[in-house]
């Protein structure tokens, strides 16, 4: 990560283990949020192509019909 994003490694580190809060089993609206906006950041830096519609490729990864299993 650190290498792509082209930031110093403490960086990332810190991005992926305190900043990026995904410890849960289901994906739910803060986990989305928080990708949504590394990707976003991801983009205004230059590593994700500008033409990339951020959003819908959160959207399209993220299946949401998962998390009603998980809560049965």
């Amino acid at each position: 990560m650190a290498e792509a994003a082209k930031i110093p490694e403490n960086v990332a580190a810190k991005q992926l283990k305190e900043r990026t809060e995904l410890t849960h089993s289901a994906i739910g609206k803060p986990q989305r949020e928080s990708i949504l906006a590394a990707g976003i950041a991801l983009q205004k830096a230059g590593v994700v192509d500008a033409k990339v519609n951020v959003e819908q490729v959160v959207n399209d990864l993220i299946d949401e019909r998962f998390n009603a299993t998980l809560s049965n």
